[in-house]
Protein backbone atom coordinates (compact mmCIF):
# COMPACT_ATOMS: atom_id res chain seq x y z
CA UNK A 1 0.00 0.00 0.00
CA UNK A 2 2.67 2.32 1.01
CA UNK A 3 4.69 1.90 -2.72
CA UNK A 4 1.55 2.32 -4.38
CA UNK A 5 1.01 6.02 -2.22
CA UNK A 6 4.58 6.91 -2.92
CA UNK A 7 4.27 6.16 -6.26
CA UNK A 8 1.33 7.85 -7.12
CA UNK A 9 2.43 11.11 -4.65
CA UNK A 10 5.81 10.66 -7.09
CA UNK A 11 3.92 11.12 -10.01
CA UNK A 12 1.64 13.97 -8.69
CA UNK A 13 4.70 16.35 -7.35
CA UNK A 14 7.01 15.38 -10.69
CA UNK A 15 4.11 15.81 -13.20
CA UNK A 16 3.96 19.51 -14.30
CA UNK A 17 0.93 19.65 -15.60
CA UNK A 18 -0.70 18.39 -11.99
CA UNK A 19 1.26 21.01 -10.62
CA UNK A 20 -0.03 23.56 -12.72
CA UNK A 21 -3.81 21.95 -12.13
CA UNK A 22 -2.66 22.25 -8.21
CA UNK A 23 -1.23 26.44 -8.76
CA UNK A 24 -4.37 27.24 -10.97
CA UNK A 25 -6.83 25.86 -8.44
CA UNK A 26 -5.58 27.47 -5.00
CA UNK A 27 -5.36 31.06 -6.94
CA UNK A 28 -9.20 30.69 -8.19
CA UNK A 29 -9.71 29.85 -4.37
CA UNK A 30 -7.77 33.11 -3.18
CA UNK A 31 -9.82 35.03 -6.14
CA UNK A 32 -13.18 33.30 -4.52
CA UNK A 33 -12.03 34.31 -1.33
CA UNK A 34 -11.48 38.00 -1.48
CA UNK A 35 -14.09 38.57 -4.05
CA UNK A 36 -16.35 37.00 -1.73
CA UNK A 37 -14.79 39.20 0.82
CA UNK A 38 -15.48 42.54 -0.90
CA UNK A 39 -18.87 41.78 -1.72
CA UNK A 40 -20.44 40.34 1.59
CA UNK A 41 -18.83 43.37 2.98
CA UNK A 42 -20.46 45.66 0.95
CA UNK A 43 -23.93 43.87 1.75
CA UNK A 44 -22.43 44.19 5.02
CA UNK A 45 -22.18 47.99 5.35
CA UNK A 46 -25.67 48.37 3.81
CA UNK A 47 -27.07 46.42 6.42
CA UNK A 48 -25.94 47.05 8.87
CA UNK A 49 -27.12 50.80 7.73
CA UNK A 50 -30.66 49.87 8.02
CA UNK A 51 -29.92 48.35 11.69
CA UNK A 52 -29.95 44.90 10.49
CA UNK A 53 -26.82 42.39 11.47
CA UNK A 54 -25.04 40.97 8.84
CA UNK A 55 -21.96 38.35 9.91
CA UNK A 56 -19.75 39.12 6.85
CA UNK A 57 -17.08 36.59 8.19
CA UNK A 58 -19.29 33.77 8.67
CA UNK A 59 -20.80 34.00 4.87
CA UNK A 60 -17.19 34.41 2.99
CA UNK A 61 -15.97 31.42 5.23
CA UNK A 62 -19.48 29.30 4.09
CA UNK A 63 -18.58 29.92 0.11
CA UNK A 64 -15.03 29.38 0.85
CA UNK A 65 -15.38 26.17 2.16
CA UNK A 66 -18.47 25.22 -0.51
CA UNK A 67 -15.65 26.04 -3.13
CA UNK A 68 -13.24 24.31 -1.32
CA UNK A 69 -15.25 21.20 -1.79
CA UNK A 70 -16.09 22.31 -5.36
CA UNK A 71 -12.82 21.36 -6.10
CA UNK A 72 -13.28 17.66 -5.37
CA UNK A 73 -14.23 17.33 -8.16
CA UNK A 74 -10.65 17.33 -9.50
CA UNK A 75 -10.48 14.46 -7.41
CA UNK A 76 -12.20 11.05 -9.56
CA UNK A 77 -10.47 12.53 -12.37
CA UNK A 78 -7.00 11.93 -11.15
CA UNK A 79 -8.36 8.68 -9.32
CA UNK A 80 -9.26 7.28 -13.06
CA UNK A 81 -6.20 8.61 -14.92
CA UNK A 82 -3.92 6.52 -11.98
CA UNK A 83 -5.63 3.51 -12.90
CA UNK A 84 -5.60 4.12 -16.54
CA UNK A 85 -1.96 4.61 -15.80
CA UNK A 86 -1.47 1.19 -14.01
CA UNK A 87 -2.68 -0.44 -16.97
CA UNK A 88 -0.32 0.47 -19.30
CA UNK A 89 2.64 0.45 -16.85
CA UNK A 90 4.01 -2.78 -18.09
CA UNK A 91 3.35 -2.31 -21.59
CA UNK A 92 4.64 1.76 -21.60
CA UNK A 93 8.15 1.46 -22.30
CA UNK A 94 8.51 5.26 -21.71
CA UNK A 95 6.21 5.56 -19.28
CA UNK A 96 7.22 8.09 -16.50
CA UNK A 97 6.45 5.19 -13.06
CA UNK A 98 9.74 3.56 -15.02
CA UNK A 99 12.06 6.21 -14.18
CA UNK A 100 10.60 5.88 -10.78
CA UNK A 101 12.90 3.68 -8.21
CA UNK A 102 9.62 3.11 -6.01
CA UNK A 103 7.45 1.86 -9.34
CA UNK A 104 10.60 -0.46 -9.97
CA UNK A 105 10.02 -1.38 -5.77
CA UNK A 106 6.09 -1.94 -6.27
CA UNK A 107 6.92 -3.87 -9.70
CA UNK A 108 8.58 -6.72 -7.70
CA UNK A 109 6.63 -6.90 -4.59
CA UNK A 110 3.41 -8.69 -4.33
CA UNK A 111 0.83 -6.77 -3.43
CA UNK A 112 -3.18 -7.54 -2.96
CA UNK A 113 -5.85 -6.30 -5.11
CA UNK A 114 -7.28 -4.36 -1.98
CA UNK A 115 -3.78 -2.82 -0.91
CA UNK A 116 -3.37 -1.31 -4.43
CA UNK A 117 -7.18 -0.07 -4.35
CA UNK A 118 -6.45 1.81 -0.85
CA UNK A 119 -3.31 2.70 -1.95
CA UNK A 120 -4.38 5.23 -4.55
CA UNK A 121 -7.20 6.00 -2.54
CA UNK A 122 -4.90 7.57 -0.22
CA UNK A 123 -2.64 8.97 -2.37
CA UNK A 124 -5.41 10.87 -4.95
CA UNK A 125 -7.23 12.54 -1.25
CA UNK A 126 -3.75 13.39 0.14
CA UNK A 127 -3.22 14.77 -3.11
CA UNK A 128 -6.01 17.42 -2.87
CA UNK A 129 -5.74 17.95 0.76
CA UNK A 130 -1.96 19.07 0.36
CA UNK A 131 -3.58 21.84 -1.74
CA UNK A 132 -6.32 22.87 0.82
CA UNK A 133 -3.54 22.96 3.54
CA UNK A 134 -2.26 25.60 1.78
CA UNK A 135 -5.65 27.61 2.32
CA UNK A 136 -4.83 27.52 6.19
CA UNK A 137 -3.53 31.11 6.18
CA UNK A 138 -7.08 32.44 4.99
CA UNK A 139 -8.84 30.33 7.65
CA UNK A 140 -6.82 32.33 10.33
CA UNK A 141 -8.12 35.31 9.40
CA UNK A 142 -11.35 34.11 10.56
CA UNK A 143 -9.77 35.17 13.79
CA UNK A 144 -9.70 38.66 13.20
CA UNK A 145 -12.84 39.52 11.31
CA UNK A 146 -14.55 36.55 12.43
CA UNK A 147 -16.22 33.40 10.85
CA UNK A 148 -16.92 29.65 11.55
CA UNK A 149 -16.16 28.39 14.84
CA UNK A 150 -13.89 25.52 15.29
CA UNK A 151 -16.39 23.26 15.95
CA UNK A 152 -17.46 23.92 12.48
CA UNK A 153 -14.52 23.89 10.70
CA UNK A 154 -14.12 20.33 12.40
CA UNK A 155 -17.57 19.15 10.99
CA UNK A 156 -17.14 20.87 7.58
CA UNK A 157 -13.28 19.33 7.78
CA UNK A 158 -14.85 15.67 8.48
CA UNK A 159 -17.32 15.92 5.98
CA UNK A 160 -13.88 17.29 3.50
CA UNK A 161 -12.72 14.42 4.00
CA UNK A 162 -15.39 11.70 3.74
CA UNK A 163 -16.53 12.85 0.12
CA UNK A 164 -12.99 13.53 -1.12
CA UNK A 165 -12.65 9.26 0.19
CA UNK A 166 -16.27 8.86 -1.29
CA UNK A 167 -15.50 10.57 -4.78
CA UNK A 168 -12.07 8.79 -5.37
CA UNK A 169 -13.50 5.09 -4.52
CA UNK A 170 -16.03 6.01 -7.04
CA UNK A 171 -13.74 6.95 -9.92
CA UNK A 172 -11.38 4.27 -9.03
CA UNK A 173 -14.20 1.47 -9.04
CA UNK A 174 -15.48 2.82 -12.39
CA UNK A 175 -11.87 3.07 -13.93
CA UNK A 176 -11.11 -0.91 -12.94
CA UNK A 177 -14.70 -1.31 -15.17
CA UNK A 178 -14.66 1.03 -17.61
CA UNK A 179 -13.01 2.64 -20.60
CA UNK A 180 -11.62 6.20 -19.10
CA UNK A 181 -14.00 8.37 -20.84
CA UNK A 182 -16.74 6.01 -19.95
CA UNK A 183 -15.41 6.13 -16.56
CA UNK A 184 -15.33 9.90 -16.21
CA UNK A 185 -18.84 9.91 -17.83
CA UNK A 186 -20.38 7.08 -14.49
CA UNK A 187 -18.39 8.75 -11.88
CA UNK A 188 -19.30 12.17 -12.66
CA UNK A 189 -22.68 11.14 -12.90
CA UNK A 190 -22.49 9.06 -9.73
CA UNK A 191 -21.47 12.21 -8.20
CA UNK A 192 -23.37 15.12 -9.08
CA UNK A 193 -26.77 12.85 -9.26
CA UNK A 194 -25.97 12.46 -5.12
CA UNK A 195 -25.11 15.98 -4.49
CA UNK A 196 -27.21 17.62 -6.66
CA UNK A 197 -30.72 15.84 -6.76
CA UNK A 198 -31.40 16.42 -2.97
CA UNK A 199 -31.16 20.04 -3.22
CA UNK A 200 -34.28 19.91 -5.68
CA UNK A 201 -37.38 20.92 -4.19
CA UNK A 202 -39.65 19.08 -6.72
CA UNK A 203 -42.12 16.48 -4.98
CA UNK A 204 -41.03 13.45 -5.35
CA UNK A 205 -37.93 14.26 -4.71
CA UNK A 206 -38.58 16.57 -1.72
CA UNK A 207 -40.14 13.41 0.39
CA UNK A 208 -37.27 11.02 0.22
CA UNK A 209 -35.05 11.88 3.67
CA UNK A 210 -32.93 8.85 2.39
CA UNK A 211 -31.35 11.57 -0.47
CA UNK A 212 -30.70 14.13 1.83
CA UNK A 213 -28.49 11.42 3.96
CA UNK A 214 -26.56 10.45 0.87
CA UNK A 215 -26.02 14.12 0.12
CA UNK A 216 -22.40 15.28 0.96
CA UNK A 217 -23.11 18.71 -0.59
CA UNK A 218 -26.54 18.70 1.78
CA UNK A 219 -24.55 17.83 4.95
CA UNK A 220 -22.21 20.85 4.02
CA UNK A 221 -24.50 23.34 3.25
CA UNK A 222 -26.60 22.13 6.68
CA UNK A 223 -23.26 22.30 8.55
CA UNK A 224 -22.69 25.71 7.18
CA UNK A 225 -26.47 27.18 7.76
CA UNK A 226 -25.97 26.10 11.60
CA UNK A 227 -24.82 27.39 14.73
Amino acid sequence: MFAVLLKDLRIYTNTRRYLIIHFTVLCCLVLCFFLSTLVFYAQGIEKQSSGMFFDVGKRVYSVFTVCLYITQLLIPKHAIESVNLERHFSSSKYSADKKSDTAALLALTPISFWKMILGKITAVVVWWFLGAFLTIPLFTLSLIMGGLSVSLMMKSGFILIVNGIFVALVGIMAALRYHPKRAASISYGIILTLNILPLIPIAPIDRFPLLDMLSPLHALLTVLSSG
